[in-house]
């Protein structure tokens, strides 16, 4: 199980997003509100980590994304580049050609999964959502983790603030019922998901399939290298 306090650094990666409006598009059956494409790859480059997506939102609205961990090796690469690029290839195109920019946007995502949890209490304090590294990266979700961490902390808060005792003890009940959810339980399911990849995308899947099968592979933590270092070599 889980020990308390990150055991391994935490990871990131960068994401750039759109979302297009896009009314041209023939919609099949297939593309449905929650119609929902997953990528692991192109266009990345080699010694590169990264995927997109492509969600339909109903109402011609689609949301299309690329995401790279921050170990990258080669300084000049961009991801708005990389981004461009995935929007060329015909599975996107097919979806977002001649649509129209809504809104954009990018972000820092913690992918370090369930070794790398911080400590998420101390006196008067609880750490939530991305602070606590509550993003599963294989299903690029937590959003979802977020709230319910939110939910969990303001129980807590409450408890403490009734018996007025906001100590670091007290509030220990806040890893314990994060711990009892499905929140901690997703990520320790796939916690050698993303440190599978440091060996390469196909080395990386085969890797998967075996944790898979082993229900989750090593129960030990891998350390992968903090992500900066890969530029600093």
């Amino acid at each position: 199980g889980m020990k308390s306090g990150a055991q391994v650094p935490q990871l990131y990666s960068l994401g750039c997003k759109e979302l297009i409006k896009n009314d041209h598009v023939r919609l099949g059956l297939a593309a449905d509100e929650g119609f929902a494409i997953h990528t692991l790859g192109f266009p990345m480059p080699r010694g590169a980590f990264g995927g997109g997506w492509l969600y339909h939102l109903g109402q011609g609205l689609f949301s299309v994304g690329y995401v790279l961990g921050l170990s990258w090796k080669n300084p000049e690469l961009d991801l708005q580049e990389v981004f461009s690029e995935y929007k060329k290839h015909p599975a996107i195109q097919r979806w977002i050609r001649g649509g129209e920019v809504q809104t954009y946007g990018a972000k820092t995502i913690p992918e370090g999964g369930a070794f790398a949890i911080p400590r998420l209490h101390c006196d008067g304090a609880l750490v939530v959502g991305d602070s606590a590294g509550l993003v599963n990266v294989r299903t690029l979700k937590g959003i979802h983790y977020a709230m319910k961490s939110g939910m969990l902390a303001g129980e807590t808060a409450v408890d403490a603030v009734a018996s007025g005792d906001a100590s670091e003890a007290k509030l220990a009940a806040y890893r314990v019922r994060l711990d009892d959810s499905y929140v901690v339980k997703d990520l320790w399911r796939d916690r050698n998901f993303r440190s599978s990849f440091e060996g390469g995308l196909y080395v990386g899947l085969a890797k998967v399939v075996l944790n898979d099968v082993t229900g989750g592979g090593s129960t030990r933590p891998h350390a992968v290298p903090q992500d900066w270092r890969t530029l600093a070599r």
